[in-house]
């Protein structure tokens, strides 16, 4: 007897800018108050932020142990989990698989010591030993390799979600610090019985900083003890000792559709550039777009005129921001008009049509109108600027090209950094601001309530993040204060979960009462002291399958590939052309089947073609594997 809920989602982190991070101390519920008199955020989103007392909920005075689980499909991965001076969980590398690492701090007699464990370590060349995520080295997702980057140098968002689905358990107990990967301990190491996981009140970071990891992350669970149902647990469940549960389900409205730009500012002989003071305020886009746009954003069907963002209804009120740059010595109060949307302009920093990284920065800007008769949207950066900036507000900071990174996504809700430009008069993040938790806050399920922010305390680039292929170009021209921030949950990060995540741990026992007169079926299930808590993982109103499992047979091969000798085109001329259909004289088609039962080669004819042209719900991927597009297009082989 099993259990499967129909959806599942996770936050896919873009190896450019995605970070969730996760407040400690004090700072959870109001953050700090000022001499004015005002709740500042600089003790949370300075990158060396931390609580204001060592009493922190997910680690606290007196645990003698840790452990963190993680469900994630990494391409190829990165940090999961780290906290300055206590604990950093890598799984592989941003660009190429590697190690699964877990290194802890201890107080021993002897002082803080660091105790390293890792699945392979560097050669030279290569790595040597266990290495995550598995994959056939010249094979169809090997496209990219830090060692050999002359023959696999073509980095790519093709792998997304075609990676394994891995389950890590890494934790320290009073005698030992260990690593389980899919229920196989990878590595372990005794530790002195006299020491002691270092303590410390060091915010906690999901993915790293930003720019730490790329793939996607479907549940985190941190605990004060390591529990051997852990091992093959096959769902994150609470128990008494769970301090954090991170499952990404919260009730989101994402906007999916991605929007194109067609001109920034109102100079048509640069349309794609930005002034270098920041008073560049407007986007363009097509009035068929900006109408439809308006429309999502408001729920009110829109077809000329413009819609203010930052006045009633929409808006919530005026920030109030701080000024003593402008005038040292005298203190200015500013207000700044709330908005529910930002805007995150190439997100993921990927071309949509070669699907390479575009080394162009991403960068979130506030939505203050749209003019649905012209298309133009006015904007402003999430960034005050005292320096460049009009009463602390300033607009875009980078300039397009076409068909590389115009485009961009809706974030739903607003962001306001103060990150540095009031220097020396005022330390950074003493304005910063966030609301409209839907749009970037993630739940935390235990009974903590840790709540965490998506929200990147720094960017990967060419020069702080050599070895990462996605990493952006920062113009010197441009001060990298801002390089923070540009992050949030859209189209692209809030994604379908892992099939497997849908799975219900095992009953004892299952009895289904079936209604009839349209009425709900009631669904008893029965379990034990093995899953506790179970009953937060089935959501009201969600539907869910129920099966009865007779019996259990063991896999002993699958078949996932074909050659294909032989492609059939569509007839249109060169620049339209397109594959639509592929096969062979020993092309096994039975792999591809779209639904089932799967026909043998006798029965088929017109009536089963027309039945198994149509998936059930959702078409299934296959990747057709064509070497001439890396040797040739410098693009991934598939």
């Amino acid at each position: 007897m099993v259990a499967i809920g129909r959806t599942s989602h996770a936050i896919f982190f873009d190896g450019v800018s995605d970070s969730i991070l996760i407040p400690q101390g004090r700072f959870t519920k109001v953050g700090q108050e000022t001499p004015d008199g005002t709740k500042t955020g600089l003790g949370i989103l300075n990158k060396t932020g931390h609580g204001t007392d060592d009493k922190t909920k997910v680690s606290k005075k007196g645990d003698t142990g840790l452990c963190i689980e993680a469900w994630v499909v990494p391409d190829c991965g990165g940090v999961v989990a780290h906290r300055e001076g206590q604990f950093t969980l890598e799984f592989g590398t941003v660009d190429s698989p590697g190690p699964v690492k877990f290194s802890a701090f201890f107080d021993t007699p002897n002082g803080i010591k660091k105790h390293v464990l890792s699945s392979a370590s560097d050669a030279g060349s290569r790595w040597d030993g266990i290495i995550f995520p598995e994959q056939e080295h010249g094979g169809i997702h090997d496209s990219y390799n830090r060692y050999d980057t002359s023959n696999y140098g073509d980095a790519t968002n093709l792998n997304f979600n075609h990676r394994p689905l891995y389950h890590i358990v890494a934790g320290v107990t009073q005698e030992n610090m260990f690593v389980f990967v899919n229920g196989k301990v990878i590595v372990s190491e005794s530790i002195d019985k006299a020491s002691r996981l270092a303590k410390n009140s060091n915010h906690i970071y999901l993915g790293g900083k930003g720019g730490e990891f790329r793939g996607a992350m479907e549940a985190i669970h941190i605990s004060r003890q390591f529990d051997n149902n852990m091992i093959s647990s096959s769902v994150p469940l609470l128990t008494g000792n769970s301090t954090a549960l991170y499952r990404f389900e919260e009730p989101l409205d994402i906007v999916s559709e991605t929007y194109q730009l067609t001109a920034l500012g109102s100079d048509s002989s640069t349309p794609y550039s930005v002034a270098s003071d920041g008073s560049t305020t407007t986007i363009t886009i097509s009035t068929t777009d900006a109408q439809n746009l308006a429309t999502k954003l408001t729920g009110i069907t829109q077809t000329s005129g413009t819609v203010t963002f930052t006045s009633s209804p929409y808006s919530m009120g005026n920030y109030k921001v701080i000024d003593y740059y402008t005038s040292p010595g005298s203190k200015s109060t500013l207000a700044i008009p709330h908005t529910p949307y930002n805007l995150l302009i190439n997100p993921g920093a990927i071309n949509r049509n070669t699907h390479k990284p575009n080394q162009s920065p991403p960068e979130r800007v506030r939505l203050e109108s749209i003019n649905v008769s012209t298309g133009v949207l006015t904007v402003s950066s999430i960034h005050l600027d005292f320096v460049n900036g009009t009463n602390g507000k300033r607009g875009l900071l980078h300039s397009r090209t076409a068909d590389v990174d115009d485009y961009f996504v809706v974030v739903a809700s607003d962001l306001l950094i103060d990150n540095g430009t009031g220097r020396p008069y005022q330390p950074p993040h003493y304005n910063s601001q966030v609301i409209d938790r839907t749009g970037q806050m993630v739940i935390d399920e235990s009974t903590l309530e840790q709540h965490g922010l998506m929200y990147s305390s720094q960017m990967a680039t060419t020069t702080t993040h050599p070895n990462n292929p996605f990493a952006v170009v920062w113009p010197s021209s441009i001060d990298e204060l801002f390089q923070i921030g540009h992050s949030g949950r859209h189209a692209y990060s809030h994604i379908d979960g892992h099939e497997y995540m849908r799975k219900f741990p095992n009953p004892m026992s299952l009895v289904i009462d079936q209604q009839i007169g349209g009425a709900a079926d009631i669904v008893s299930l029965s379990y034990d002291n093995t899953a506790p808590n179970v009953d937060r993982f089935f959501t009201p109103n969600a539907l869910a399958d129920f099966y009865n499992t007779p019996s259990q047979i063991s896999i002993s091969a699958a078949v996932n590939s074909s050659p294909a000798s032989f492609v059939v085109g569509n007839g249109l001329p060169e620049s339209k052309e397109q594959i639509i259909a592929i096969g062979g004289t020993d092309f096994d088609f039975k792999p591809f089947m779209l639904k089932g039962p799967v026909p043998e080669l006798d029965d088929i004819n017109d009536d089963t073609r027309n039945y198994h042209l149509r998936p059930e719900t959702e078409s299934r991927i296959a990747l057709l594997k064509v070497p001439t597009l890396g040797s040739t297009h410098n693009l991934a082989p598939y």
